[in-house]
Formats: C-alpha cells, sequence, structure tokens
C-alpha cells in the first residue's frame, strides 16, 4: 500500500527515475499497487488502476481499468510467476470491487517522448511493449485504440468557422462551486467515468476509501483556470477540455517533492514548463450537430493559452479513438505527428489463475 511503500519508492527513485513515486496527482479514484520481491521488499511492478461504469448494449458494465503496467528497471523481463502473480493480484482487486470486466491500458507503439499525464506511463518512460502479447496470453483481447498526436504550437493556424459565433469559449472558475458540478456532470455522461461507480453505489469507501478528494493532492497545480475550459451554446454548458503542463521535467530533476513547497517556488518550477498535454475532451449530447464544431474550438483555444499565455512550444493531445476521424483531421491539417498508440485490451472472465 501507498504508506508501506513510499520509502522503498523514494530509496529507488534517488537511484532510477523509471516510474513515479505513488502520491503523484491523478484524476480521482486511482490508486497505485507495487508488487516487491518477498524477501528484500525492493519493488518488482507496479501499475495503477480505478473502477468505473461504461454503458454496454444491455447493461452498465462495472470495469476495473489498469494503466501505467511497469516491471521496474530493478527487475527488467517479463517472468512468467511475477505476470501471474501480478495478475492475481489485479483480479483480486476486481473481486473486492464487485466489477464484471478487467481492461488494461497498454502502449503498442511509442515514437516520441510522453507528456504528462498519459496513460501508462511514468517519468518520460513507458510499459514494456511485450505486454500486450503477455496480456493476450492470458485471455486479454483489444476493445480500442487510443492514439496521441504532437503539436508545434508555432504551426497551429487560428480555427475559423461560419458558425463559431454559436459557440463561447470560457475558462473554469475553481473557487465556484457550480463549476466543478458541471465539470462532474459532463465526465460522468462520459464512457469512462469513474465517478459514475459512487453515483450507481458499485464504490464508496469499501475499498481502499476510493474515490478521492477531486484532484487535491496538489491542487494548486492542477486545478488551476487556465486549464479547464468550457463551451457554451446558447448560454448552457455543452463541454469542456483539460490539459496540464508537463510535469516530468520538475519530477526528474527533484522527485515528487519538486511539486511540494511554497507557491513561489512551485511556480519558479512551473515557468521552466514549455510542453502541455490535453488529456480530456467531453461533448455533451446535448451539442448534436455542433459536435465537431465544439471538440475543434476547445482545441484551438487551449492551444492558443499554451502558446500564448504560457509560451509553451510543444502540444501532445491524447486519448483520441481512432473513431474520431474529424478531430484526426484537424489535428493533422495543423502538422499535428501521431507519436504514440495505446489499445485497451480487455478481460470479461477473469476466474482467479490457478
Amino acid at each position: 500500500m501507498d504508506n508501506e511503500c513510499h520509502g522503498i519508492f523514494d530509496q529507488a527513485f534517488a537511484k532510477d527515475p523509471y516510474y513515479l513515486p505513488s502520491d503523484i496527482a491523478l484524476p480521482s479514484s486511482v490508486q497505485s499497487f507495487c508488487l516487491c520481491d518477498k524477501e528484500s521488499k525492493i519493488p518488482i511492478a507496479s501499475f495503477y488502476c480505478f473502477p468505473y461504469v461504461a454503458k454496454g448494449r444491455w447493461i452498465k458494465d462495472r470495469i476495473l481499468r489498469i494503466t501505467r503496467p511497469l516491471i521496474l528497471k530493478s527487475h527488467e523481463k517479463l517472468n512468467t510467476d511475477v505476470v501471474t502473480t501480478l495478475l492475481q493480484e489485479i483480479y483480486e482487486i476486481g473481486k473486492r470491487a464487485g466489477v464484471n470486466i478487467i481492461e488494461a491500458e497498454i502502449y503498442e507503439e511509442i515514437n516520441s517522448k510522453i507528456f504528462f499525464p498519459s496513460t501508462s506511463c511514468a517519468v518520460n518512460t513507458y510499459n514494456t511493449l511485450e505486454w500486450i502479447k503477455t496480456f493476450e496470453s492470458f485471455g486479454f483481447v483489444r476493445s480500442k485504440t487510443m492514439q496521441c498526436f504532437e503539436l508545434n504550437l508555432d504551426e497551429l493556424n487560428e480555427y475559423k468557422d461560419p458558425y463559431l459565433s454559436k459557440i463561447n469559449i470560457r475558462k473554469y472558475q475553481s473557487n465556484d462551486e457550480e463549476d466543478k458540478k458541471l465539470y462532474l456532470n459532463l465526465w460522468s455522461q462520459s464512457k469512462d467515468c469513474p465517478y459514475n461507480l459512487v453515483n450507481n453505489g458499485f464504490w464508496y469507501t469499501n475499498v481502499f476509501e476510493w474515490p478521492r478528494i477531486f484532484y487535491s493532492e496538489i491542487s494548486h497545480i492542477l486545478n488551476k483556470d487556465d486549464y479547464i475550459l468550457f463551451a457554451e451554446k446558447n448560454g448552457e454548458v455543452v463541454g469542456f477540455i483539460h490539459w496540464w503542463p508537463n510535469l516530468y521535467p520538475l519530477l526528474i530533476e527533484g522527485g515528487r517533492k519538486a511539486i511540494f513547497g511554497t507557491e513561489d517556488l512551485i511556480n519558479n518550477s512551473l515557468a521552466k514548463i514549455d510542453e502541455g498535454k490535453v488529456f480530456k475532451i467531453i461533448v455533451s449530447k446535448k451539442a448534436k450537430n455542433d459536435k465537431d464544431l465544439i471538440e475543434k474550438s476547445l482545441i484551438n483555444e487551449a492551444a492558443k493559452i499554451m502558446k500564448n499565455k504560457f509560451k509553451f512550444k510543444r502540444c501532445q493531445i491524447g486519448n483520441i479513438s481512432e473513431e474520431k476521424q474529424s478531430m484526426l483531421s484537424f489535428i493533422q491539417e495543423n502538422g499535428g505527428k501521431k507519436v504514440h498508440e495505446y489499445w485497451v485490451i480487455r478481460n470479461k472472465s477473469f476466474a482467479r489463475l490457478g
């Protein structure tokens, strides 16, 4: 558990910054685990996971999402015993959570460094690409392909559309409880929302006291109003985009302590960053035929803020499904290059391994 592993993680991080210590900020409900050698207590493998509910064809599926499965550098190879034990623990967590599907996010292609936050990654590193074949050998099958694109912000063209006047883009207000509710409500309407489990009674404090408070760990960094933009249509919020600065350079330089300190120290550290990543774009069904217009407007406005206000040079846009052809075309027209691809793989019959 977190408290038991902090000291070991910090020692290992000082030697080799391969993974993030376990209390770094992540979306609510995410919890980290590591598998340690029985005798030496040295971390061998680690993963993050969170539960959520998704609408299936007939019923709602209760799912445990595994992300960032890592074989740590202290134990380089995918040993069968290690993988089997890791999956046994994952399946046990799934049973305790009452889910009916286990799924994992696994990188299949990596052509550039990874900006925080991203799936399956730690400090500018990534899962072993062998993981896909390994998980498939244990009964997992691919259910979705997701892509990440990288943009040179100087090449971004200002998005113009004759219907753009229908959409108003405004900043999130972190001191407004109504905006927080809007954010959570929109996320709960999406297909991969951990908050939905709370609303449906499947997950509250019965397992590891999840979910956590809304971005509570370092909200002074991640809840900045510029990082979340709402799209309004006819005065009603119908979508949002959320991006974060790439914190990895700070973490590599100073470990997790680099983002805890006085406000001046943190602001000085943040001023060194010139990269950002869009990790969530959600548009409500109420947007109807304006969905594409809203997504493009949100991307364009977030990119302008990164470039003009924060002087960022690069931006990654992650978690784009291959079905979103309009968004993909828009990003590519602005010079975006695909840099990562990951698969969401599922196991619907995860009886505990023998």
